[in-house]
């Protein structure tokens, strides 16, 4: 029975196998060309214009957006809930503090108190009044007063009594044939005579007055903003700003990167205040050595404009360091006011980038140029306007002054 049963097994296999290759043959002759034909015509008719219409009418880019749009809402109240962007608030708040801070007091500005006195005493030291000045000629104010009395006075007092005999010339042959009529001439020659040397023999006193003068506006402007009296950073108005429901996350670490960049480059432009400052300085010792010969030229009715021009143009030095504090604290609250006054704008653009980055629509590219501006552009032209003004306020002063440079 076993051998009967082997042997109905073996011929049972053998006709499986005949049958099965049977309907392999004509599967593979007759049924998978018609299958391949089915699905070329399904690809060809359905499934790949169904996808063409999809991706035509941007459904998968809008459903992306969405999903993009709840992941990056979903995370701003999750900052917000766990007090993350309240902290991120606080330091955006502090950093604008810092910029305005380092624009309207610190070191730089430390040095606008500089006069041609307390060149080396550093300004707010000398003017509070815990230094002590030396008297000796290594303090270059006091080499220019040695040089102005015994060098260029004794010039200027020639120059002043030529002046004298020539003005008395004049009137003698203006008054010449009159008998008793014009008089009041010389006399009117004599007060001005009498005020000119008064004027040559107070020299120091009078320069003094002038840019002390100036000097001490800037200390008051300064006191009063250090006090909070004219204008410091509202911190409780950034708060509003940064608190509205369009400022999220991403856009506050943005613009505390912004004001980082920018406030680097304020730094880089700083570094020229000290050269125009010194300069200034400079300028002044050449104007307090050379001052009795322009006064001198104040008993001449032809060249006292000399004289003029010469107070207008120290008058204008003086008050240059006013302009430039004027200029900081001008540019500082402007500065802050455009790039807080844009954080909502920041906010959208992030999120114009981020929901279409696969995508790469008119958004995207709108997005990266809004960012491209507020981050390295902006920030780059408010150097440059810090810059432009700082270097313009000879402009300014002359224009006040109508001085003469």
């Amino acid at each position: 029975m076993f051998g009967m049963s082997f042997m109905q097994l073996g011929l049972m296999s053998t006709i499986a196998n005949a049958v099965g290759k049977a309907i392999s043959k004509v599967v593979g002759v007759i049924v998978a060309p018609i299958l391949k034909i089915l699905a070329e015509i399904l690809l060809k008719s359905l499934i790949i214009p169904f996808l063409q219409i999809i991706l035509k009418s941007g459904l998968i880019n809008t459903l992306v957006s969405l999903l993009i749009n709840l992941v990056l809402e979903l995370s701003d109240t999750l900052f917000e809930l766990l007090g993350w962007k309240d902290a991120l608030i606080d330091g955006v708040i502090k950093a604008a503090d810092g910029i305005f801070y380092a624009i309207s007091t610190g070191p730089i500005v430390d040095m606008l108190g500089w006069t041609p006195i307390n060149f080396f005493d550093k300004g707010f030291h000398n003017h509070f009044g815990d230094q002590t000045l030396t008297t000796s000629t290594a303090n270059p104010y006091f080499l220019s007063i040695h040089l102005m009395k015994d060098g260029i006075m004794p010039t200027a007092m020639i120059v002043f009594s030529l002046i004298i005999l020539i003005e008395l010339f004049q009137i003698t042959v203006r008054t010449e044939g009159m008998r008793n009529s014009g008089f009041e001439t010389p006399f009117k020659l004599m007060v001005k005579v009498a005020i000119c040397k008064i004027l040559l023999d107070n020299t120091q006193m009078v320069l003094e007055a002038i840019f002390n003068t100036g000097s001490n506006l800037f200390f008051k402007l300064h006191e009063l903003v250090g006090e909070g009296g004219i204008y410091s950073v509202d911190d409780a108005s950034l708060r509003n700003i940064l608190t509205q429901p369009s400022v999220k996350w991403y856009g506050l670490v943005f613009i505390f990167l912004q004001m980082g960049i920018q406030f680097i480059f304020i730094k880089v432009v700083m570094l020229v205040v000290p050269f125009v400052l010194f300069g200034r300085v400079m300028e002044m010792y050449v104007y307090i050595t050379l001052a009795p010969l322009p006064f001198a030229t104040f008993a001449s009715q032809e060249l006292s404009q000399i004289g003029k021009n010469f107070l207008k143009n120290f008058i204008g030095i003086s008050l240059k360091v006013v302009a430039m504090y004027i200029v900081l604290l001008t540019f500082a609250s402007m500065m802050l006011f455009l790039i807080f006054g844009h954080a909502g704008d920041v906010s959208s653009a992030i999120t114009a980038i981020v929901s279409t980055m696969f995508s790469k629509g008119v958004l995207f590219w709108v997005g990266v140029g809004k960012l491209a501006l507020e981050g390295g552009v902006k920030p780059l032209i408010f150097a440059i306007m810090l810059l432009m003004s700082i270097m313009g306020t000879d402009k300014y002063v002359k224009s006040i002054t109508g001085a003469f440079y």
